[in-house]
């Protein structure tokens, strides 16, 4: 959570450009971030997800979680993953591996 939208922006600006690729980053202003059940109408808030059922991207957060504090961000992720099992998810059987698939 953010008490400055503009810095919760730059953080997102540079989560983007660190190469992490979250499958979801999302900048809520104080009104939308309370609308949808966040906050209470004064902060910011950064809705990020990582996700791979390859391996586990707990680095990847790490990282994204560090720049957020960079930005005098608030996170209460780290509590929470911190108290969840954290075990990593198994493909479920017959899955594509992530390394096997293209783009085009």
């Amino acid at each position: 959570m953010f008490d400055d939208v503009f810095k919760a922006a730059e953080a997102v600006r540079v989560i983007s450009q660190a190469w992490l690729f979250p499958a979801n980053v999302r900048l809520l202003d104080s009104r939308e971030a309370f609308n949808n059940g966040f906050g209470d109408r004064q902060r910011s808030v950064v809705v990020l997800a990582f996700e791979n059922a390859d391996h586990p991207v707990d680095a990847w957060m790490d990282r994204a979680l560090a720049i957020t504090k960079d930005f005098v961000g608030n996170s209460i992720a780290m509590m929470q993953r911190a108290a969840a099992d954290t075990a990593p998810v198994q493909p479920r059987p017959g899955a594509t591996p992530l390394s096997a698939c293209r783009t085009t």
